[in-house]
């Protein structure tokens, strides 16, 4: 996401540290996260408000609109509504997959009347199609060994799948029949390290090299790469379609290229509204039998996601727990409840050498471990450097002693196991335990 104020000149900046600059969004130009900008409009500590004044007659790019959490969408969009009614601000909401927000007007207070930017959408989604997405025809399954042995016959190649054990397995049975330019990105790598692989994929992609990349569903949203081929494990609609997006995205092709669509022979998916909307997409491409000749419309999709809110998004705004603590003057809890993420995770950091050699994860644990304190900005940068396990893995993890603690006065865990250059972290027989 991007603010764009419009009173900032770059004099003015030049004169004020980076770092409360970035922190206050004193700046012509603030790449920032809808997470933050969120959770900061629905703060209640000072911190976290002292900067919002910054947003007034700003333009604010919202990119990846169809990730916001459809339970807050009530409260989310009511706060966009203000800041543009108000406060002279332009929201631009950005996606190739638009959600139909409209579909919440009966839980949105103070209406909901977006301009799009396109004259026609139509007719631009026909002349830049780039695709062409082929659907499995019903009760049709495959294999994991099947899909790997039609990737294996791709030079260059994009697989995205539900789950990180889905990826993980594929990746196994592709390395053992083809080898060459095979890459690997999941959740289950640090940051830094998908930011490295992703470099990879992208010079042996501009190369003409072998690259057959297996990936989870983090690849679909604000990730640039351009493949001539695309596999996509049946998910979610939308996910669908941004993965096309992955597929012959500058154009290389004058004719559209294939992305294709499979079902798993046991469809696993993550729980909760990704599992509902992928069996809505299921039900919902049955009762389209020529739904793989529209999916490039944006009316098309548009009419799923109006069915999936009815399943997934609140009814009135008294049953988002953020508008209705703000109704009630309750700010304390309406910070706690504007939770764009969620706190079922912890993050450990992983003992990782970058290409350089430099294992700068190590380095961190062992300063934590001798002087029991890192600064603000090495906190910062230990993000780069972690991985997030749910919290029946953390426990799991700790039991079995995979994770220790460097500093016992700090909420701060360093993997000790298995770190896997091609797969990440993940749970093996614990190595020599170096504390």
């Amino acid at each position: 996401m991007i603010v764009w104020p419009r009173r900032f000149n770059l004099r003015d900046c030049s004169r004020s540290p980076r770092r409360p600059a970035a922190e206050n969004w004193a700046s012509p130009l603030v790449v920032t996260t809808s997470v933050r900008l969120f959770e900061s409009l629905f703060s209640n500590r000072p911190s976290a408000c002292r900067k919002l004044h910054n947003i007034g007659r700003s333009v604010v790019l919202f990119d990846e609109v169809q990730t916001l959490p459809s339970d807050l969408v009530p409260s989310l969009l009511s706060a966009v509504k203000l800041l543009t009614r108000d406060y002279g601000v332009t929201a631009v909401f950005m996606t190739a997959t638009q959600p139909a927000f409209a579909a919440a007007e009966a839980a949105l207070p103070y209406g909901w009347n977006p301009k799009p930017i396109a004259s026609d959408e139509s007719a631009l989604a026909e002349a830049l199609r780039r695709t062409r997405i082929e659907l499995p025809a019903r009760d049709t399954k495959l294999s994991w060994e099947d899909v790997a042995h039609r990737m294996a016959t791709e030079s260059q190649a994009l697989c995205v799948v539900n789950t990180t054990a889905d990826a993980r397995n594929l990746f196994k049975l592709l390395r053992e029949c083809s080898p060459d330019g095979l890459c690997h990105l999941s959740s289950r790598l640090c940051s830094q390290h998908r930011r490295e692989r992703l470099e990879t994929i992208r010079q042996r992609l501009r190369d003409g090299l072998s690259c057959r990349l297996i990936s989870t569903q983090l690849i679909e949203a604000g990730v640039d790469v351009d493949f001539p081929t695309a596999f996509r494990a049946l998910g979610p609609l939308d996910s669908i379609i941004q993965t096309a997006g992955r597929c012959n995205r500058e154009r290389k092709s004058a004719e559209p290229r294939p992305v294709i669509v499979f079902r798993p022979e046991e469809l696993k998916t993550p729980p909760g509204a990704y599992r509902i909307a992928t069996a809505k997409t299921v039900e919902f491409l049955t009762r389209h039998p020529d739904a793989a000749d529209r999916l490039h419309l944006p009316e098309f999709y548009a009419a799923y996601f109006r069915e999936l809110y009815g399943l997934l998004g609140p009814q009135s705004v008294k049953d988002d727990k953020v508008f209705a603590a703000c109704d009630a003057l309750d700010f304390p809890k309406a910070a706690e409840e504007c939770s764009l993420i969620g706190d079922e995770t912890r993050a450990v950091l992983v003992k990782w050498k970058d290409q350089a050699g430099k294992n700068r994860g190590e380095e961190l644990a062992e300063k934590l471990h001798r002087q029991r304190h890192l600064m603000a900005i090495e906190c910062r940068e230990a993000q780069r450097f972690s991985v997030n396990l749910y919290q029946s893995e953390f426990c799991d993890a700790q039991a079995k002693g995979y994770i220790y603690q460097p500093a016992k006065d700090w909420d701060f865990w360093v993997w000790n196991s298995n770190y896997d250059e091609d797969l990440g972290l993940g749970h093996v027989e614990m190595n020599a335990f170096n504390q």
